[in-house]
């Protein structure tokens, strides 16, 4: 599909999109082989289930300092872990965390603070006689595990993990769980089968004007003072991002090689870089021709794009889209070419957004471009 005078429809439904799971937890084991990590362990049941099902740990991809192979935050101008954990929960149809110490509490708090986010959360707590305690206790259950009040109240599944103790010092053992033979029991893995199924995604834009409220599921635009605003749910970006992948005129703009760049570090740097400034641009374009062909009597000067979410622009949530495709080894660089690649698994996956591009054919008519 060649970009053209491509746009977006106001209005369609992705029957098999692209699902992202974010796994949460305390400690993140990498170095002892007979315990895999229970969020390695989980990722690997999840992704068994359906080719289009991703799921994403934050260790295994990202830090705040330069390496050869993670990516760092600060790249972005990310230098908040709240932010990041809060975009990262939005971008993600599920929030599962496995929920054993102070960390894993906070960022109960935290991601149950926002509704959109809390509705996604699922919280796997170790059964009390396996953990020697229970972890869903005091304010964590009158406020999420009441039964008198159940308003609030988000999923916990109790699962039966292996325990070992892991020595601080001589005067202290911190109890660690795990995954007996690195595998879900059958218990759990029923417990998750409802919990894990994720329907169609509806994309709509429409039109606001002054009496209607902001809805979640919902993105809208406006002119005002020859300015167009527009503001998208962070699901609603992500799939109109994702359907761009299906444009060949792009994708041969994002695995253009960079030049001029031999140290490994910045040539991850660079390449992503223009991944980011290339969809952006594409994006703005997009979106513009997206309104302007629904309403060609609309006239403006300027278009602000917006998400709807506080504290999180436009600029943050396309650079972190990328990091997240990173993550979910949609998207992959390579150091010997210098430049970006597009694995054949997003290629695939992006076909299931074809109908969300329109295109401009014969004569002005515009008709949604299918894949074969």
């Amino acid at each position: 599909m060649s970009e053209d005078l491509s746009y977006f429809k106001l209005k369609e439904t992705i029957n098999n999109p692209l699902r992202i799971f974010f796994l949460c937890g305390s400690h993140f084991n990498t170095g002892d082989q007979d315990r895999t990590d229970k969020r390695i362990v989980l990722k690997e049941y999840i992704e068994s289930l359906n080719p289009n099902y991703k799921c994403l740990i934050l260790e295994e991809n990202f830090l705040f300092r330069r390496d050869t192979r993670k990516l760092n935050y600060n790249d972005i101008n990310m230098r908040s872990l709240k932010i990041i954990e809060l975009l990262t929960s939005l971008m993600s149809d599920k929030v599962i965390i496995f929920h054993e110490c102070i960390s894993t509490a906070a960022e109960i708090g935290l991601f149950s603070s926002d509704k959109i986010i809390s509705d996604k959360m699922v919280i796997l707590a170790p059964d009390i006689y396996s953990a020697e305690e229970d972890v869903i206790s005091g304010f964590i259950n009158l406020s999420y595990n009441n039964r008198v009040l159940p308003d609030y109240n988000l999923e916990i599944i109790r699962y039966y993990p292996g325990t070992y103790s892991y020595e601080i010092s001589d005067n202290s053992n911190k109890r660690h769980t795990y995954f007996a033979n690195n595998v879900l029991g059958e218990n759990l893995k029923s417990k998750l089968s409802s919990t894990l199924e994720v329907n169609h995604s509806c994309i709509k834009i429409e039109k606001q004007n002054k009496y209607n409220t902001f809805n979640n599921d919902i993105s809208k635009y406006s002119v005002s003072k020859e300015e167009l605003n527009v503001t998208l749910t962070i699901e609603h970006l992500v799939a109109m991002l994702i359907s761009l992948f299906t444009i060949e005129e792009l994708k041969r703009k994002l695995r253009e090689p960079i030049n001029n760049v031999e140290d490994r570090i910045k040539i991850k740097k660079n390449v992503l870089f223009k991944a980011i400034s290339t969809l952006k641009v594409t994006f703005r374009k997009f979106i513009e021709r997206t309104i302007s062909s629904n309403n060609q009597t609309l006239r403006y000067n300027k278009i602000n794009i917006s998400v709807a979410c506080a504290n999180i622009t436009f600029s943050q949530a396309v650079s972190y889209f990328i990091y997240v495709m990173y993550g979910i080894n949609l998207i992959d660089i390579n150091y010997s070419n210098k430049k970006l690649v597009i694995t054949n698994q997003l290629d695939q996956i992006s076909a299931e957004y074809t109908d969300l591009i329109v295109s401009p054919v014969d004569g002005g008519i515009a008709e949604v471009l299918k894949i074969e």
